[in-house]
């Protein structure tokens, strides 16, 4: 696998190809909590765990063999392919689509946000991509009342906006929070 410094695919050690690493990499797939896809350079879905199946409701022998495209949305499927070959001319273990709203299709057609992170692993038939993806549904749904609970202070989404001191409706500017330090390294 590949480390955090690495950043071209030459720096990935191979993994050995026996049975015992393909047995230990099948276990990885299947104890991760994230939904799991392998992906070759083609774009050809190798391996999926169980979580990806049931997220994007596919079963593991529909899934393989299926281009990565079909799990994403009919409106960014033809840059995919492009962006799925940018990515493999200099691997490294990075998100994707950072600051991007990213978007995966259900096999009913239901869209649903998410996140992807992406790590190259060196196998003796070259190159693949491990993808972890996470439904960020919930997250996309609480953000918003969360957002507007930080903005107004005080006001609820569902009860409309606080009483002032002297009784009347309205708003009232709430101190800044404290500045803390931030973490440069994430």
């Amino acid at each position: 696998m590949s480390h955090p410094g690495a950043t071209r695919t030459e720096q990935i050690a191979p993994a050995p190809q026996t049975a015992a690493s393909e047995e230990q990499l099948l276990l990885l797939l299947a104890l991760s909590p994230d939904a799991l896809l392998v992906v070759n350079q083609a774009g050809e879905i190798l391996l999926s765990n169980a979580l990806a199946e049931q997220l994007f409701g596919y079963s593991a022998q529909h899934l393989r063999g299926q281009p990565v495209e079909r799990l994403v949305p009919e409106r960014f499927r033809a840059t995919h392919a492009g962006h799925r070959a940018q990515y493999f001319a200099a691997t490294r273990v990075r998100p994707m689509g950072s600051g991007l709203d990213l978007y995966g299709v259900r096999s009913d057609g239901s869209e649903f946000p998410l996140e992807i992170s992406l790590s190259p692993l060196a196998t003796g038939e070259g190159v693949v991509i491990v993808a972890a993806i996470r439904d960020i549904s919930e997250r996309k749904r609480v953000l918003p009342v969360s957002m507007h609970s930080s903005i107004f202070p005080g006001r609820s989404v569902a009860t409309g906006p606080p009483r002032r001191s002297d009784g009347s409706a309205g708003w009232e500017p709430a101190a800044p929070p404290p500045v803390s330090a931030v973490d440069r390294d994430r």
